[in-house]
């Protein structure tokens, strides 16, 4: 069984009964909440490893339409304004949506194959409503991280660039180096381009990792983990097509470590990063400036 307590003791009359007796009532959400997310990885397992007829029995389509209403807080008359004081339940509505997007577009392709036209109109649409749904979350975010808090001003969201974010990125790098066309109108700048390179950790097979390594997933994911990286380039072009100057900021994931460096005129310049403060949420960077 997988932790019959967590049942128990997430019972109305349970938590009521932390408040009375519990001397120490932190320690004990702290119990429930390692136990929670014990639980959940122990049914994640599940959903990948048992057999179809067992999973059906466990990931009961009433028992996990309750748990998605409880989790987002739908037909909740309490915290209306939750979308606007709390983006996490907006993110999740938005990670839902667009799996179970994913998932009816490919059960969509497989059943009309013989109307390709159709078809491809039906996906692009439902890929749009992704698109939408994710834009929302970001929306609804958005307010809380232009705030300055801590000395912490709000840059972009790399996830975002290239994308919504350019002109972002864009000011971010001409309040480090200056105005891109007064720093290079002489060279007969056309315009700039953005690309993001995220080369793969590894180029051989799980397998291969297991002979190689002896290591088990828990170490093979730490070890992805430390190689994942993300580069975005901002290329100044002439006229001709020529790159003038370059400026890369690259990510490393493991680390949250920012290293960014300036090409121009044959010389790279490397410029003190430690302070920029980077912040994990919702699966996305968000990189933050000290003011």
């Amino acid at each position: 069984m997988l932790h019959k307590s967590i049942r128990r003791e997430l019972t109305e009359q349970s938590w009521l009964q932390v408040e009375k007796n519990d001397s120490n009532p932190r320690l004990k959400l702290k119990r429930l909440k390692d136990q929670s997310i014990r639980a959940i990885n122990d049914l994640s397992l599940i959903a990948r490893k048992l057999p179809e007829q067992t999973q059906t029995e466990i990931f009961d389509y009433e028992v996990l339409k309750r748990l998605i209403e409880a989790i987002l807080n739908v037909n909740s008359d309490e915290h209306s304004d939750f979308a606007g004081s709390d983006p996490r339940r907006t993110y999740l509505g938005a990670l839902l949506a667009e799996e179970g997007i994913k998932l009816c577009t490919r059960a969509y392709i497989t059943q009309n194959r013989e109307t390709p036209v159709l078809t491809d109109a039906t996906v692009d649409q439902l890929n749009k409503t992704i698109k939408i749904c994710n834009e929302i979350a970001y929306v609804m975010d958005l307010p809380g991280r232009t705030e300055v808090r801590d000395n912490l001003q709000y840059q972009f969201n790399w996830n975002r660039v290239p994308g919504p974010d350019e002109n972002k990125f864009v000011k971010f790098i001409e309040n480090i180096f200056g105005s891109i066309y007064e720093n290079f109108k002489d060279d007969g700048i056309s315009t700039y381009e953005i690309k993001k390179n995220e080369p793969a950790a590894y180029h051989v097979s799980l397998e291969e990792l297991y002979d190689e390594y002896s290591a088990t997933d828990e170490k093979l994911a730490a070890m992805s983990a430390s190689q994942r990286r993300s580069e975005i380039i901002l290329n100044v072009l002439h006229l001709d097509g020529s790159i003038i100057a370059s400026y890369s900021l690259m990510l490393r994931f493991s680390t949250k470590a920012i290293k960014l460096e300036c090409k121009a005129y044959g010389k790279t310049s490397q410029i003190d990063t430690t302070n920029l403060i980077v912040k994990q949420d919702y699966g996305n960077f968000y990189i933050y400036r000290r003011k």
